[in-house]
């Protein structure tokens, strides 16, 4: 899963949102550093992502792009769920999608202290491209991928990940709507465990 989908889990716990919007940006040594309920966030995060990375749908989907993508396959894979989310949303999620996108960027901009100066200027840079709005469409998206391909360290497919996804849509949608429920499910179980300890 990507940026939308990890705002959206965090099922409106600010301190969750907080770690688990921003994982991706930080380096494990500043994790420590940050306030508990935060770390947490990023616990879950790094829970949502090898959840996903193990299930045998998301294996499926990965394998039906393999061809073009490559070892990046499962990088494109996830940013292909955040669109089938955004285009599913309302039977997902309770809080609209402008709503939860306007809250995170609240959240974002009041309690960016709490992160390293390098995240913040990172946060900054996301906040002004409007990024999670940018995950949830077709347009942008490419855009997304022309970005990632210019800073692939390997021979990388980016440049035709969204042929792909236009070429799989049927099958990859059918998917992701097999898979999104049972990782819903996964994450409230995850939260009520770590709330009873």
């Amino acid at each position: 899963m990507n940026f939308l989908a990890h705002a959206a889990l965090s099922y409106d716990d600010p301190y969750i949102s907080l770690g688990n919007t921003t994982a991706d940006l930080l380096r494990n040594n500043e994790v420590p550093l940050l306030p508990m309920p935060v770390q947490k966030g990023v616990q879950l995060h790094r829970h949502i992502d090898t959840f996903t990375d193990e299930n045998e749908l998301t294996r499926t989907a990965i394998g039906l792009i393999r061809d073009t993508q490559g070892k990046y396959a499962p990088v494109v894979t996830d940013l292909f769920w955040d669109l089938f989310l955004a285009k599913h949303w309302d039977s997902f999620i309770d809080i609209p999608l402008d709503q939860l996108i306007s809250k995170t960027y609240t959240l974002l901009r009041n309690e960016m202290n709490v992160f390293p100066d390098r995240v913040q200027k990172k946060i900054h840079f996301l906040l002004e491209r409007d990024f999670l709005t940018m995950y949830t469409n077709v347009k942008d998206m490419q855009i997304i991928m022309e970005r990632i391909q210019e800073r692939a360290r390997f021979d990388a497919g980016f440049l035709v990940a969204m042929q792909e996804f236009e070429d799989h849509n049927p099958a990859l949608e059918a998917l992701f709507l097999r898979f999104f429920p049972s990782l819903q499910k996964e994450v409230r179980n995850w939260l009520s465990k770590t709330k009873e300890h």
